[in-house]
């Protein structure tokens, strides 16, 4: 059973969020769309309190908690490099 951690150290499960409407995202922090499209997915969560994931694909990984942090946006994000383009070989940024 897949085991993710958040860049705040959280540990979850896919299985935790079965009962709850989940958006997945896809992002970098060197895509455009993508800083655009953050403070949105923010917002998504707050009204339809649905679960928001957003998997971050930096080959840097450092980058993105402090990235997050600065533009104060609360979405539960995983590092994901080292998965995502093993099932999405093909993907374009944002991918959702």
């Amino acid at each position: 059973e897949l085991e993710l951690v958040d860049v705040a150290g959280r540990k979850w499960k896919p299985a935790d969020l079965a009962a709850r409407t989940t958006f997945v995202n896809m992002w970098a922090t060197w895509c455009g769309p993508c800083r655009e499209e953050l403070p949105y997915l923010a917002k998504l969560s707050k009204a339809t309190n649905a679960v928001v994931v957003a998997l971050n694909v930096d080959d840097e990984s450092a980058l993105a908690h402090p990235f997050l942090e600065r533009l104060k946006i609360p979405v539960r994000t995983t590092l994901a490099r080292s998965f995502a383009y093993d099932y999405f070989p093909t993907m374009a940024l944002p991918a959702n």
